[in-house]
């Protein structure tokens, strides 16, 4: 045990660091012993300058005067950050992990960054005429500001909405509204996770509008989650500003900033240093274990002179204090938001210069390992086709899932020449099913009918006989309307007719020009030679469209041979049909198909009772003689110029069709067609199916869901690796230089726009024919 014996210490009054004289012993150099005065035990001595170590009269220093005996020193001097500490209270001495760090030089990364793409749906005037929306400095965007290299969201909305002349009946409305909201964002496609015993930390570097005075105005930053949890900074007014935690079960906690419990720096006024958002500054907030011990919010800030540190704005203590915890989700995104409501006089927005998130310890999480196989060798020709596909189940249990899939490697075994490659595609709405490139149905143009302009809404000319074809509503989901086309002609239809059919009134008034028209009809069609079989009582179309409008039915006891589409009974269950265009003056510019958003999918029911029964079909019944309704068919009425692809049905309702391996994919791929174009060239013919999601065969808690029965050509891929293969090899290939946290992953909420699509692999033989199978591994970060 080392004794202060041979050392000395410093009092506490001693003086500061520098040189001292000092009588010093002298030694032998030959043999290192002390000299002593001839004849005596007195040392020799001479006087030295020695150096005198201190560090004022709080810390007293202990100094060793002999060679063979140290004492450790510790500095306590060195002035420490506020974030040297762990939320936790553990020194961060660990190297800290950084699991995600962007700056957007190069504008948005689609990998990283989605935004609230074509606007939003929260405000009264959704259908405005694009020229009257962003009309000058009015507008929602989220774009790239180059000159800053810094992300926007940008809002301004004018003051009222616009006025529509009158209500077509496509659900808009006659506007002129003044309750209109914009918002935009940005937000990280993953979801970053805190881990047990760790804790995560997010910083953003941003600046924003201020001084609005608008109380509509509300700007926020921060991470949030997708069931109601945040911690977030909030500027209101563009002059109040908040630290905010928001919790889906203990409330929205929201801290003023006169209130904050942190740095007085940053509320007095008389300080050294005060917020001025105008400029870019960068804050950090912390937080961990579901919330349970609470949040703090920090910022770098000025501290004096040519010197700057991270202060601590304010905590939020949550340990041991509520029954429930603040989050329900680890799950956090990183997002900037710019909202502001009619009336401001300024735009809102919001840039993001940076942003990185990271663990106070290096470690990677929690890995787990799947894999899956084909069931059986599939057989592939010249066109590319999937053999499997992978992507993140919907849910977990009831929970919504939020993990990242890393694909490790692929296995391949051909007994032909093949190429592989691996390509991601968006599924419609993400579901279990999507329809491929199959079977095409269109239309061309009908014959055109010179015409004499009699009035404003009537025309003289040779007309078919369209007796029959003028009742139903506009949304072609009842009766047999025609519709009139022509140059300056939109959403017009013949409403009346002469006995003679040599003259017809139409809905809306007709340009002055006119000398010739169409008259688009539903008067060609396609009925599926596959049928929905007996016993079938629910499931779903799908199907896609390329333009045109059209409706999709069932036709219950159906006989393609002698079908009669005038007088058969068809529950209509989907439909396209024209919008007017408008532009800011009122005046309109032309036609936009209606409802506005993709077609995908419809489900069905069949009830049958007693004596009848009920088809029910995206909100559409008809009631069907007798118990047995069956065989169903699909039917396609298709007017001028237009087209609808890809149809298959499953045995799942739409409503539970996100359950892994719900019900059946079936094709329609060809079809009975009358006046109707049909091409399946692309098609996979008799072999072709829809890809069918099941549950991952490894474990009923895996993030992924597996598709080994599609066999369909991608209709949009974004290819990421292609690989060739030899006749009778069988080869493993690594994917970890393609797939990785920091590269390539499968991920975002399904059923959202930040969801990555899935990961398909397609084959095809570069001669010939012949049977490939597959494996794929991967890695689920939970």
């Amino acid at each position: 045990m080392t004794t202060l014996s041979g050392f000395y210490q410093l009092p506490d009054d001693a003086a500061p660091a520098g040189l001292t004289r000092v009588d010093s012993d002298l030694i032998n150099y030959l043999d290192g012993q002390l000299l002593y005065a001839s004849g005596t035990d007195t040392p020799v001595t001479a006087p030295l300058d020695d150096l005198v170590v201190s560090s004022g009269t709080a810390y007293p220093v202990v100094i060793s005067n002999t060679v063979d005996s140290t004492i450790p020193a510790l500095d306590r001097t060195d002035s420490q950050s506020e974030v040297s500490f762990s939320l936790l209270g553990i020194p961060k001495d660990e190297r800290q992990l950084g699991l995600f760090s962007v700056v957007n030089s190069y504008g948005a990364d689609p990998q990283n960054w989605r935004g609230n793409i074509g606007g939003t749906s929260d405000y009264t005037y959704y259908y405005d005429p694009t020229s009257y929306t962003f009309d000058g400095a009015f507008g929602y965007y989220q774009r790239e500001i180059q000159t800053e290299s810094a992300l926007q969201a940008y809002v301004y909305p004018k003051a009222r909405s616009f006025k529509y002349p009158f209500d077509d009946g496509t659900g808009r409305f006659p506007g002129d509204k003044t309750d209109g909201v914009m918002t935009q964002f940005w937000e990280t496609k993953r979801a970053f996770r805190y881990q047990p015993g760790r804790i995560t930390g997010v910083t953003l570097g941003v600046r924003m509008s201020t001084n609005s005075q608008h109380t509509g105005e509300v700007i926020t930053w921060g991470v949030r989650n997708s069931v109601g949890d945040g911690y977030y900074f909030q500027l209101e007014r563009g002059t109040d500003l908040y630290v905010v935690r928001q919790s889906a079960t203990l409330g929205t906690l929201k801290v003023p900033r006169d209130s904050w419990n942190g740095d007085p720096i940053t509320i007095d006024s008389n300080a050294a240093w005060s917020f001025d958002l105008r400029k870019v500054t960068m804050f950090s907030i912390q937080f961990g274990w579901y919330g349970a011990i609470g949040a703090e919010f920090y910022a770098y800030v000025p501290s004096e002179y040519r010197d700057a540190r991270w202060v601590r704005l304010h905590g939020i203590t949550a340990s041991n204090e509520y029954s429930l915890p603040s989050l329900r989700s680890p799950f956090m995104k990183v997002f900037t938001q710019a909202r502001t409501t009619a009336g401001t006089t300024q735009p809102a927005f919001i840039n993001l210069y940076g942003s990185s998130v990271y663990i106070d310890g290096g470690d990677d999480g929690t890995l787990v390992t799947g894999s899956a196989s084909m069931p059986e060798a599939k057989l592939i020709d010249s066109t590319d086709r999937s053999i499997m596909g992978l992507q993140l189940k919907p849910t977990i249990n009831g929970v919504t899932n939020q993990q990242n899939i890393f694909p490790v490697s692929l296995g391949l075994r051909s007994d032909v020449d093949a190429k592989v490659t691996m390509a991601f595609e968006t599924l419609p709405y993400n579901v279990n099913y999507t329809p491929g490139f199959g079977t095409s149905l269109s239309r061309g143009s009908s014959a055109v009918i010179p015409v004499a302009r009699l009035s404003d809404t009537t025309l003289s000319g040779n007309f078919p006989n369209i007796s029959g074809e003028l009742v139903g509503n506009l949304n072609y989901l009842d009766g047999r309307r025609v519709k009139v086309e022509g140059a300056g002609i939109f959403r017009t239809h013949v409403s009346n007719y002469d006995s003679g059919l040599s003259q017809i009134t139409v809905d809306r008034e007709l340009p002055g020009s006119v000398t010739s028209i169409r008259l688009s009809r539903f008067n060609a069609w396609a009925m599926s030679s596959g049928t929905i079989p007996s016993g079938v009582t629910q499931g779903s179309v799908f199907y896609q469209t390329a333009g045109g409008y059209w409706r999709l039915g069932l036709v219950p006891q159906a006989n393609t041979a002698n079908w009669n589409p005038a007088t058969q009974q068809v529950c209509w269950f989907a439909s396209q049909y024209p919008g007017l265009a408008y532009n800011s003056l009122g005046a309109v510019t032309g036609e936009s198909p209606f409802p506005q958003g993709p077609y995908i999918v419809q489900s069905f029911v069949v009830a049958t009772g007693s004596t009848n029964t009920t088809i029910t079909a995206g909100g559409q019944s008809i009631t069907v003689s007798g118990v047995s309704p069956y065989p169903l068919r699909v039917v396609a009425e298709l007017q001028d110029n237009a087209s609808v692809t890809d149809v298959l049905y499953t045995t799942a309702p739409e409503s539970v069709i996100t359950i892994p391996g719900s019900g059946t994919s079936n094709t329609l791929p060809t079809w009975t067609a009358s006046g109707v174009t049909q091409s399946s060239s692309a098609a996979g013919g008799i072999t072709y199916v829809g890809s069918v999601f099941e549950n991952a065969p490894n474990r009923v808690n895996s993030a992924a869901m597996i598709d080994t029965k599609g066999y369909r050509v991608l209709d949009s891929p974004n290819r990421v690796a292609t690989y060739f293969i030899q006749s009778g090899e069988a080869v493993q290939y690594d994917l970890s230089p393609v797939f990785g946290s920091d590269r390539m992953f499968i991920g975002g909420t399904p059923g959202t726009v930040e969801n990555t699509g899935a990961l398909f692999v397609t084959a095809s033989a570069r001669n010939g024919s012949g049977y490939i199978t597959a494996t794929l591994d991967w890695e689920e970060q939970q």
